[in-house]
């Protein structure tokens, strides 16, 4: 008798549990309410400390609703946009180059505009030597140098995100994803490999990978070799549209395939790689988000400008009346691809 009871107990215990996993599951799959931040959300990418001392005491001082409408303001304010559109820094760190700094940079820096309610997205990239006012330094220097520099102090995306904010101006950033470069691979194979179309032939004799020209699945140590494949004339600048080539074909080969929520899973059993302020929450609807956007909701935008030596270092001087930034920055929906 005792020991049907305990039976009772346990199957009644699993049922609850099971309850509350797919609550929260289906619950994660609401985006516009999951992604979307509170006025003052702790989430969005502030770097820690940036407000004079008695400016925070002044603010501790005054009464919630009033500190969050007058001092902080919210995003949607800031953006200058509609109530569902969330900014995103995606950085790819680098952890090969620069060791005088004494910390890794980031070499793949991406800012993703989603409006949650129009159903698309725009993608800006950004090469990683593009001179500019660096907060973390005072100073100018190169963008990706602000991750290195801001990770001496303890909040490497903070101040990468702090930086890119100067740099565009008009934008602000809700969400930072950050990852090393190491784990990269592993996910690749762990999705199955990524079908891409490769522009020339590569190969890396050190690694023993070498890639042919044409339409192909990438294992993830294929993946790693192309995207970070420098050696054609322009450089850093075709590295970051196969970087785009790279994700484009990754997200629609995982919508094919509906692996978007498993994708998901899978980045997050690589954690350990990953500096990020979004929950498994925020990571399950930003899957739900992304599975189901129509056909051509993504538009990809790089920094343009042309390469300079200043004091003996080469920089990315980003054109001063950039017209891929005005189209990021436009509140239209971009031409897709």
């Amino acid at each position: 008798m005792k020991k049907r009871k305990l039976l009772i107990i346990i199957v009644i215990v699993l049922i609850f549990a099971l309850g509350a996993s797919i609550k929260y599951i289906y619950d994660s799959t609401d985006y516009q309410n999951v992604l979307v931040p509170e006025t003052g959300d702790e989430n969005t990418a502030q770097a820690p400390n940036d407000k004079p001392d008695d400016e925070k005491a002044e603010n501790e001082k005054a009464p919630k609703q009033e500190q969050s409408l007058e001092d902080e303001g919210s995003y949607i304010d800031d953006l200058n946009t509609s109530s569902n559109t969330i900014t995103l820094m995606m950085l790819g760190i680098d952890e090969s180059e620069d060791r005088n700094i004494g910390i890794y940079r980031s070499d793949v820096i991406v800012i993703a505009r989603m409006d949650l309610d129009n159903n698309w997205i725009k993608v800006l990239s950004i090469p990683r030597d593009t001179y500019a006012y660096l907060p973390i330094r005072d100073r100018m220097d190169k963008l990706g140098h602000a991750y290195a520099f801001g990770s001496l102090n303890g909040y490497g995306p903070q101040a990468s995100a702090e930086a890119l904010e100067n740099f565009l101006e008009d934008i602000k950033i809700d969400y930072y994803f950050a990852i090393k470069m190491d784990p990269v691979p592993g996910i690749v194979d762990d999705i199955g490999g990524v079908k891409v179309d490769v522009d020339v032939n590569m190969r890396d004799a050190r690694r023993g990978i070498e890639i042919n020209k044409g339409e192909q699945v990438l294992n993830g140590d294929e993946a790693m070799l192309y995207i970070q494949w420098r050696k054609t004339p322009r450089g850093d600048i075709d590295r970051i549209l196969r970087v785009q080539n790279f994700t484009s074909s990754m997200y629609k080969q995982l919508r094919q395939n509906n692996q978007m929520i498993e994708a998901a899973r899978i980045i997050l059993n690589y954690r350990s790689g990953i500096e990020t302020n979004l929950s498994s929450r925020h990571m399950i609807a930003l899957a739900t988000y992304f599975n189901q956007l129509p056909e051509g909701a993504v538009t990809y935008y790089t920094v343009s400008g042309r390469s300079q030596m200043i004091n003996g270092t080469s920089y990315w001087i980003a054109n001063e009346n950039d017209d891929e930034i005005d189209e990021f920055l436009d509140q239209k929906k971009g031409a897709g691809s």
